[in-house]
């Protein structure tokens, strides 16, 4: 793996550059005998298999990552490991040398040709030469001018569908990290997720006859969301929320399926928008609180969170947000403690809720490194038995 490179930043002015050669354990900040010091936070990173990991993130080679404490930007880097060149072979093959001199021979005749038929052949002839036929052959187009007019009148967004979908994107989406973590969090979530198949059927048959049912888009945008299509329903309560601004509980939901998505610019906006509707609103300080953590607010995302203990010091909604927190700082220790209090007392959530905390669990990023480990697995089985997630092979 290759080396963490660390700067950083005092008001915009580099006040500490330095490459650390892939070390296991890095502390940073302002705790003792801290490796690289600065004021505001105390950050651990961790090299695993060979990635390093922070704050639920983890950096492959080539990856990057900007954290903002106040007036102090650190960037992290994980460099590339530079291929070391190897030994030239003492004897060349004849036959290679000859296969490359003949393939540039062949290039030079053609682009030779097709320049001579372009300057002495009528311009219907020489669009059909021998260069533009191979070009069809190795490049495949649109075959008639119809198709090909349509295909350069595509908008970007539908040419280049992977840059307009992660244009907004700020943040990871949600999904299964089974794969990684070798334990089945995911179908353990799934397990749990209702299916009322004949009340999705006639939410459909009601959006069919009446497109206009912000009801029948409710139920379907639930139904989205429960598929884990926060996609759609986004785009279902995104339609909801524009014509009735003030419904709450629709504008929560779609800030709820934005966070899903790693939309966290937006799914701020609709917190915002829900605060000032109700300053009293537990649930949307606590996911406002978690967004601005996500994005490296970590100042404002720590006013938010002072709000809540001193708003609603025991509510549930408070301690997840406090161990998402601590979890996205590199803090596992403390997310685990929030945690364990949260789950002995889940049975006072609604089923909803408990089913948003499963998905979390399973899905959240901010929980990707506890996912790796034993002590959050060992946390949930003491609370659920051999109900909780199990090892995958």
């Amino acid at each position: 793996m290759g080396d963490l490179a660390i700067v950083v930043r005092l008001h915009g002015e580099v006040v500490e550059d330095r490459v650390l050669s892939a070390p296991r354990v890095v502390r940073l900040g302002e705790a003792a005998h801290s490796d690289v010091p600065f004021p505001g936070a105390d950050l651990r990173v961790v090299r695993s298999g060979g990635c390093y990991d922070i704050r639920g993130r983890s950096l492959a080679e080539g990856d990057e990552l900007d954290i903002r404490l106040g007036p102090v930007q650190v960037h992290l880097s994980h460099t590339r490991r530079a291929p070391v060149p190897k030994e030239w072979p003492r004897r060349f093959d004849t036959r290679f040398l000859l296969v490359i001199a003949l393939a540039t021979l062949t290039a030079g005749w053609l682009e030779a040709f097709d320049a001579w038929t372009r300057c002495w052949m009528p311009a219907h002839i020489a669009d059909q030469s021998p260069l533009s036929r191979v070009e069809e052959v190795f490049w495949p187009g649109p075959s008639d001018d119809a198709s090909r007019a349509s295909a350069v009148s595509q908008p970007e967004s539908i040419a280049r569908p992977n840059e307009a979908l992660l244009r907004d994107t700020d943040g990871p989406r949600h999904h299964s990290d089974d794969a990684i973590t070798h334990t089945g969090w995911y179908h353990w979530y799934r397990s749990a997720v209702p299916v009322d198949d004949e009340q999705t059927d006639a939410a459909v048959a009601r959006y069919l006859r009446l497109p206009a049912d912000v009801e029948a888009r409710r139920q379907l945008a639930r139904a989205a969301y429960d598929s884990d299509d926060a996609h759609e329903a986004a785009r279902l309560y995104r339609w909801i929320c524009e014509r009735h601004p003030g419904d709450r509980d629709a504008r929560i939901r779609l800030a709820r399926a934005e966070m899903r998505r790693g939309h966290h610019a937006s799914e701020i906006k609709h917190y915002a928008v829900v605060l000032n509707q109700d300053r009293k609103s537990v649930e949307a300080r606590a996911g406002l609180a978690v967004a601005l953590a996500r994005l490296e607010r970590l100042d404002e995302a720590a006013l938010q969170i002072d709000e809540l203990t001193l708003q609603a010091p025991a509510h549930l909604f408070t301690a997840l947000a406090q161990a998402k927190v601590a979890a996205l700082e590199g803090r596992s220790d403390k997310a685990l403690e929030h945690l364990d209090h949260i789950y002995a007392a889940r049975r006072t959530l609604s089923e909803e809720w408990q089913l948003e905390l499963r998905r979390d669990l399973a899905t959240d990023p901010a929980f990707a490194g506890l996912r790796k480990g034993v002590r959050l697995r060992s946390l949930v089985h003491r609370h659920l038995g051999a109900a909780g997630p199990q090892p995958v092979r």
